[in-house]
């Protein structure tokens, strides 16, 4: 009998520790971050091509990830090389992920002004497109 108040009391005593032990936290996202806040650079290289086809997507803000949308693909990279083959005008969308939620970006449109071929010289292009 004995034995059975020194278990009774034991799992209370556990039980009572595991119900305290379970009081909520409170968690709270940073505030909202202002588009002002985030930079990140978009460029060129004329050195590379001519025509504007090689394009540099750096991000410089610390603690802060940004999701590229090139058009040709998407990318979460700090520093990002994007090469277009065709002529065009083509639309980056930049969305930011931030420690107060996702800000959507003002998208950011370049101009490719010739053709660089080199970037589908590839069997598997050749497959696709039929050359």
């Amino acid at each position: 009998m004995k034995n059975i108040k020194v278990l009774i009391t034991s799992f209370l005593m556990v039980a009572l520790m595991l119900v305290s032990s379970c009081s909520p936290e409170t968690y709270t996202l940073d505030g909202p971050m202002s588009k002002s806040d985030i930079h990140f650079e978009i460029t060129q290289d004329l050195a590379a091509d001519a025509g504007g086809n090689t394009v540099i997507l750096k991000n410089t803000t610390p603690g802060v990830v940004l999701n590229w949308d090139y058009v040709t693909g998407k990318s979460s990279k700090a520093v990002q090389s994007v090469p277009y083959a065709f002529k065009g005008n083509y639309t980056i969308k930049i969305t930011a992920v931030t420690g107060g939620g996702i800000v959507e970006l003002d998208p950011v449109t370049i101009v490719v002004s010739q053709d660089n071929l080199n970037y589908v010289n590839d069997p598997l292009w050749t497959a696709l497109s039929g050359g």
